[in-house]
């Protein structure tokens, strides 16, 4: 393993969540490239999560959209982007896929409210299909059926992602659940900002958990067996991914002032279930 694709992984490490350990059955090469994307995936993020202020956080993508270009036909200079310099020869990624990662955190970044639904699944297709994407791409999976499979959960995971922080969004400022709902289900954007809970709330992230059951119904419809080991790491990630909203449906949505972890133990073993998962199971 290269210096920078080692960088790479212990990017990943001092932060685990469920992309890391969805890698760590993995071997070779393929594992080294996806370390990779994850790390830059991971870097994009860390620019929107550490900025308060959109306008600081869009200047630093805009650092790393240079990075990314320089990547597929320059010199790049940070440890990420040199390693996936180096990850891309063997590989079927093209940069329009990193242009839109780089679009999907700027977009993150700059949203402080989807309008609706359609807004929210065009966020959540660039911030979760997009990865999902270049994931079963990296492992073989270059069927149409697979590359479906594979944007149905990515949509699902990244629409997860955000239900589970709605309080750390709401505490910059940020809704992004959309309007449309929070006015079907009488939620006044004001109550969320001020972190109060309501039944009303708990009707609203219910419905759009259910909408997260509804891509991963739809990536089963989509998939078949022989796609699993392209698959592996995605649907490892939705076993977690389904665990903790089974957590947060116990708490009736309790969201707004608290962010729900699983510990890394049950983390790897759900991790190791959802690798022997079957696609449609």
């Amino acid at each position: 393993m290269s210096p920078d694709i080692d960088h790479c992984r212990e990017r990943l490490e001092r932060r685990p969540d469920a992309r890391y350990y969805s890698l760590l059955l993995l071997r070779g090469p393929r594992q080294e490239a996806l370390f990779v994307l994850y790390a830059l995936i991971d870097a994009l993020e860390d620019a929107v999560r550490s900025c308060r202020e959109p306008e600081v956080a869009l200047t630093t993508l805009s650092w790393w959209a240079n990075e990314v270009a320089a990547a597929f036909s320059g010199t790049p200079t940070h440890p990420i982007t040199r390693a996936l310099r180096l990850v891309l020869a063997d590989l079927p990624w093209e940069r329009a896929f990193f242009d839109e990662l780089v679009l999907a955190a700027r977009l993150r970044a700059a949203t402080m409210r989807c309008a609706s639904s359609a807004e929210l699944q065009q966020l959540t297709y660039r911030l979760g299909a997009v990865p999902a994407l270049l994931t079963v791409r990296a492992l073989g999976g270059l069927e149409r059926e697979a590359q479906q499979a594979a944007q149905e959960l990515g949509m699902g995971l990244a629409l997860a992602e955000l239900l589970l922080g709605v309080g750390a969004d709401a505490r910059t400022g940020r809704i992004l659940l959309p309007v449309d709902q929070l006015q079907r289900h009488g939620v006044p954007a004001a109550q969320i900002l001020e972190g109060r809970w309501s039944e009303a709330f708990a009707a609203l992230m219910r419905a759009q958990a259910e909408r997260v059951r509804h891509h991963f119904r739809a990536a089963d419809e989509a998939a078949t067996a022989q796609m699993r080991q392209a698959l592996r790491p995605l649907m490892a990630r939705r076993t977690v991914t389904e665990a903790l909203l089974a957590e947060a449906e116990e708490i009736d949505y309790r969201l707004l002032d608290r962010r729900l972890e699983l510990p890394p133990l049950r983390q790897l073993w759900l991790t190791w279930r959802g690798w022997r998962r079957k696609p449609g199971r």
